[in-house]
């Protein structure tokens, strides 16, 4: 197997081999890089990977987010890359693929909690994850970015574990959504490599599915997190819509877009867009 050309800000041993159900993912570890989407899209540019291919970096120095975001990426968080081969993404794979791969990421912090702060962990439309309490307001745990690649998808996961997460952005701006770390819901310090080969798991059986499957839009439809009072969306032409949450579209043609309940009564689709 051709192995992705070394990065020079990355330190470690040979890439290991994790079995996952019927397939394999191979897992590059490293004590630190820029980015490791860029690496897995490396990967799949320069190779037509016979298996999926993952990178998991003790920091990161040039994190991202949706929309070009900066994303700390600090030693103690979960930061990580999947390069996943896919024939032809847009047959069948992508619609419905960012609802997959929260599913992937609830249910892998879930199993690593106690049963009562796991309840607690729900999904933000489209691709945060959060604590979201009776009264409160959500704390944001982590976020994903899906990105197509030749001769594949890249799915990029940042998640904060054991490390205090910065309060502010770059800027010193305060962050929309206040952070908290798995760690800080667990009591204690998880095993990162153990949160990883979860979140692998799930993610390689979720990631192949075709659209959503009634019993997989059942399982989002309780995963999402609806606050009680109304939300702001900002499209991505720019547009502000306003409302109540009512739940993710089963439409094929917008199939996980966000059901927003106008003040006029009235229910649109939002197909992409960042709430607020």
């Amino acid at each position: 197997m051709t192995q992705s050309k070394p990065n020079p800000l990355c330190h470690a041993g040979s890439p290991t081999t994790l079995r996952m159900g019927s397939g394999t993912v191979l897992v590059h570890r490293l004590d630190a890089t820029r980015s490791t989407n860029d690496l897995a899209r490396t990967w799949l540019t320069d190779h037509a990977a016979p298996v999926p291919a993952a990178w998991i970096a003790g920091i990161q120095t040039a994190g991202r987010g949706t929309r070009g975001r900066s994303w700390a990426s600090p030693e103690g968080g979960l930061w990580m890359s999947l390069a996943m081969p896919v024939a032809d993404p847009a047959a069948g794979v992508l619609p419905g693929l960012g609802l997959r791969v929260g599913v992937a990421a609830v249910r892998a912090v879930r199993e690593s909690l106690p049963e009562r702060a796991a309840s607690e962990v729900v999904l933000r439309w489209p691709n945060d994850l959060v604590v979201a309490r009776p009264g409160a307001g959500a704390r944001k745990i982590g976020g994903m970015l899906v990105e197509c690649a030749p001769h594949g998808i890249v799915v990029g996961l940042g998640i904060n574990v054991n490390n205090t997460p910065p309060a502010t952005d770059d800027a010193g701006r305060p962050l929309r959504t206040p952070p908290v770390s798995v760690a800080e819901l667990a009591g204690e310090d998880l095993v990162l490599d153990r949160l990883a080969e979860c979140l692998l798991g799930h993610l390689t059986d979720l990631i192949p599915v075709p659209g959503l499957p009634t019993n997989l839009f059942r399982e989002i439809e309780g995963l999402l997190h609806r606050p009680d009072s109304g939300v702001q969306v900002t499209g991505r032409d720019g547009r502000m819509y306003s409302g109540l949450i009512r739940g993710v579209s089963e439409h094929p043609d917008s199939l996980g877009a966000l059901l927003l309940e106008q003040p006029n009564g009235d229910v649109m689709r939002v197909v992409s867009g960042d709430l607020s």
